[in-house]
C-alpha cells in the first residue's frame, strides 16, 4: 500500500513577455525553495517535493532552474491545461538530458483534448487523446494527468479512464480536478473507484473553489485514500500544512 501525501497546489499569474515571464517564474520558483525548510516545523526539506505546471519551453526551463522535483506539462494553461505537442516534450527532456549534470525530473503530460468542465468524451475525442499519449509516452513523457466523468452523474467515467489506464501501461497517473465536478455524496465510490482503476494520485481542493474552504473533504478524502499515493490540494498551504505531519508536496501552476 502506497502512502497517502498531500499537495499544494498554487495559481500563478504569469505575464506575456517571454523575458519577464521566465525572470518571474525563475524568482519565484528560487524564493519557494529558499523558503522551503521554514514552511512547518514538522517538515524537512526532504519531505517536500516540488512540482510545477508548464506550458512553454521558456517555462519549463525556468522551473528546472528554479528547483522543480517535476513538472506537470500542459498546453493552454488558460484553457485549464490540455493536451501539450510531442516537440514540447522533446525538446524538454533533451533539455534536461544535455544540462551539466543531466537532470532526471519527471515530467508528467496532460491529457485532454478540449477545454471545458464537463469532462465527458466521446468516442472519437478518446481515440485522439489515446493516440495523443502513445505518442508521448514514445517520446520520453514519464506520466500522464487525466480525468474522465460520465455527464450530469457525478460518477467517474470507468470506461474512459480505463482506456487510459491500458494504454499508459506501467506509467504513473494523475487523476485531475475532474474529482471537483463530482457529486461528494458520491465521494468514497469515486475516490476507491480512481484507486482501483490505478491512479496513484488526486488532484483536488476539496470538491470546493479552494482548499481552505474543501479542507473537511480533503481530511475525508485522506481517511478514504489508503491505497492513493498523494491527494493534491489548493493553497492556502501554510495553516494547512501544520495540521498535517506526513509528507508534503509542493505544486506551482
Amino acid at each position: 500500500m502506497v502512502t497517502l501525501a498531500m499537495f499544494a497546489w498554487m495559481l500563478v499569474q504569469i505575464t506575456d513577455s517571454r523575458m519577464l515571464l521566465q525572470q518571474t517564474i525563475e524568482d519565484h520558483y528560487s524564493t519557494t525553495i529558499n523558503k522551503r525548510c521554514s514552511l512547518s516545523s514538522s517538515l524537512s526539506s526532504d519531505e517536500i517535493e516540488l512540482e510545477i505546471c508548464v506550458d512553454t519551453y521558456g517555462s519549463a526551463v525556468a522551473a528546472i532552474q528554479g528547483g522543480a522535483d517535476r513538472l506537470e506539462l500542459c498546453s493552454a494553461l488558460s484553457e485549464g491545461g490540455l493536451t501539450p505537442t510531442v516537440g514540447l516534450l522533446r525538446q524538454i527532456k533533451q533539455y534536461l538530458s544535455e544540462h551539466d549534470p543531466p537532470k532526471t525530473i519527471p515530467v508528467y503530460c496532460m491529457i485532454r483534448c478540449r477545454r471545458g468542465s464537463d469532462f465527458n468524451y466521446s468516442e472519437q475525442e478518446m481515440k485522439v487523446m489515446l493516440l495523443d499519449l502513445q505518442l508521448l509516452a514514445q517520446n520520453g513523457a514519464d506520466g500522464f494527468v487525466f480525468g474522465a466523468l460520465e455527464p450530469s452523474s457525478g460518477k467517474v467515467h470507468l470506461k474512459n479512464c480505463e482506456q487510459i489506464v491500458a494504454a499508459a501501461g506501467k506509467l504513473p497517473l494523475t487523476f485531475h480536478r475532474a474529482i471537483d465536478c463530482t457529486d461528494e455524496q458520491r465521494l468514497e465510490e469515486n475516490l476507491n473507484l480512481v484507486a482501483q482503476l490505478g491512479f496513484s494520485t488526486v488532484l483536488t481542493s476539496g470538491l470546493k473553489p479552494t482548499a481552505e474552504q474543501g479542507m473537511d473533504t480533503i481530511a475525508k478524502m485522506k481517511a478514504i485514500a489508503t491505497d492513493i499515493e498523494k491527494v493534491y490540494y489548493q493553497q492556502p498551504f501554510v495553516s494547512n500544512k501544520r495540521q498535517y505531519t506526513f509528507k508534503t508536496v509542493l505544486g506551482y501552476w
